[in-house]
């Protein structure tokens, strides 16, 4: 093979060689900046979560601090929230905290003004469904379908339904047959509509201890606790429209009046097992702001209320 043949071959095996390892190291510069660009998202997202824990730490700061403060004071509303520190205790995080150069800001709300579906009675919870929707039936199916989406067994109700119904009526979802994690689980329960679940879902949460407070609740909430009568709970808001604070069922209960029975002891004692008069748990949401991230950390936490401390009894990302 001529020389100048053999000089051409080995210019183009040296090209080939110069293309392969161009290649190669711009297959490591791309891993390289790929694997940097997940580095500091991993910094990024670590620093948020440290941030929103701060956030969570001084939100319980300040809620403990008023607790230790309380000194009833004042007339109308202010003497109601110095009566419980806790009653509006989304006031005490207007601003934004700074936690390290990161802010975050915190959104407390009251357990104790929503209905735990987890543990509510089946005729409770057609009584709220049927006084939001103003629709008895469907209320009854509802409540049917919920209690057997819940509970543990596989024997349906009349107007409810277990995973042969769901199955046979060719549905995705079927009933987990546990309790709730999550209110949206609703949406996929027989009988339940977009509309209807829109206009329940305000009123309705899976945490806290299930104890509806009547200084908070609203009437939908109230009107899902048997022997809640339109009587009593006219004077509940009568008390809070008022800045009253309730302080025991005595204050609300209808007497015995000529023609009128009156609240029965039984329906009180009942009544009473439902009931707080105080705010004892809150979930906080604790958001990190940034603008520059389109999807920031949120931490939620179900702060406590223990005495003039409080304590974490849960928490989710």
């Amino acid at each position: 093979m001529p020389t100048s043949r053999r000089r051409g071959f080995a210019l183009l095996a040296a090209l080939w060689m110069v293309v392969a390892i161009a290649a190669v190291a711009l297959a490591f510069a791309t891993e390289a900046r790929a694997r940097r660009a997940l580095a500091l998202g991993a910094s990024d997202r670590a620093a948020e979560r440290a941030a929103a824990l701060g956030g969570l730490a001084i939100a319980r700061g300040r809620l403990e601090r008023v607790l230790r403060d309380q000194q009833v004071t004042g007339a109308g509303a202010g003497a109601l929230r110095s009566a419980d520190p806790w009653l509006d205790a989304d006031s005490l995080f207007t601003d934004t905290i700074d936690v390290g150069g990161i802010r975050v800001r915190v959104h407390a709300t009251d357990l104790g003004a929503s209905l735990f579906v987890n543990t509510v009675q089946e005729e409770d919870l057609r009584n709220f469904v049927a006084y939001v929707t103003s629709d008895y039936s469907t209320a009854d199916e509802i409540a049917q379908g919920v209690a057997d989406w819940i509970d543990l067994d596989d024997l349906p109700r009349l107007r409810g339904g277990e995973r042969d119904e769901y199955v046979a009526a060719g549905r995705l979802v079927l009933p987990p047959n546990r309790q709730l994690r999550d209110v949206d689980e609703l949406r996929d329960v027989k009988g339940m509509t977009p509309a209807i679940f829109a206009e329940l879902r305000p009123y309705l949460t899976t945490l806290g201890t299930g104890r509806i407070n009547v200084n908070s609740a609203p009437v939908p909430v109230l009107h899902a606790i048997t022997g809640m009568t339109d009587d009593v709970i006219a004077r509940i808001m009568s008390a809070r429209s008022a800045h009253r604070r309730i302080q025991s069922l005595a204050e609300i209960m209808v007497a015995p009046a000529q023609g009128r029975p009156g609240t029965a002891p039984g329906v009180q004692a009942q009544i009473a097992r439902r009931v707080a008069f105080d705010v004892s748990d809150l979930e906080l949401t604790v958001n990190v702001v940034r603008p520059s991230d389109p999807r920031p950390e949120t931490l939620r936490a179900v702060v406590q209320r223990a005495g003039t401390q409080s304590f974490i009894s849960w928490t989710s990302w």
